[in-house]
């Protein structure tokens, strides 16, 4: 899971890194394994609320996934 670090409203949603981290993590042949977006563009979120939930069976590729994030910002929130 992967929360939101301020309160704001959602900006930006960076498909192309989305995509990237979901075919790291097996998807689309690990069909358990993909993203879900909790927010939307134009949302209100507040500190510490959920953007979104990354899966996948195989832990390391769930770790690979998530390295991938690191500096990163899938969602700008302003």
């Amino acid at each position: 899971k992967i929360k939101a670090k301020r309160t704001g409203i959602v900006r930006d949603i960076n498909s192309s890194l989305i995509t990237k981290m979901a075919r790291i993590a097996g998807n689309p042949e690990d069909k358990k394994a993909g993203i879900y977006l909790n927010v939307h563009n134009h949302s209100i979120v507040s500190k510490g609320d959920i953007l979104f939930i990354l899966y996948s069976e195989n832990k390391k590729k769930l770790k690979y996934a998530l390295d991938a994030l690191d500096g990163n910002e899938i969602i700008s929130i302003s």
